[in-house]
């Protein structure tokens, strides 16, 4: 019996995990993969399918934190701390619709 319940809580524990490693219409959850910085804006992309958000990717694979952002130095030197330490539950959340999939914020868990 405590075996049965042992193995349930694993695979509830592993499920969860799973699915909070992915993206949906306004945030994406996993490891940063790659970060992309020119003049006007810091491009990001996920290892996860960023298909799913509802905004249109910069050059079909980035969500763009544009350089007029208020937060723009502190989001992004959680981006790099997140990519170098492949923290796996970087979350990325966009404003909806927005050309170049905007960030408006990111959490980092562990």
């Amino acid at each position: 019996m405590i075996f049965m319940r042992v193995v349930y809580v694993i695979t509830l524990m592993l499920i969860a995990h799973t699915a909070y490693a992915a993206c949906s219409v306004n945030r994406c959850t996993g490891k940063i993969s790659f970060i992309y910085i020119n003049e006007s804006s810091i491009r990001v992309r996920m290892d996860q399918d960023m298909t799913a958000l509802n905004c249109t990717l910069s050059e079909g694979k980035y969500a763009t934190l544009r350089a007029g952002h208020p937060f723009r130095e502190e989001i992004y030197k959680t981006l790099l701390a997140g990519h170098v330490a492949e923290n796996p539950n970087m979350s990325i959340r966009i404003s909806e619709s927005t050309n170049g999939c905007r960030i408006q914020y990111i959490t980092s868990s562990h």
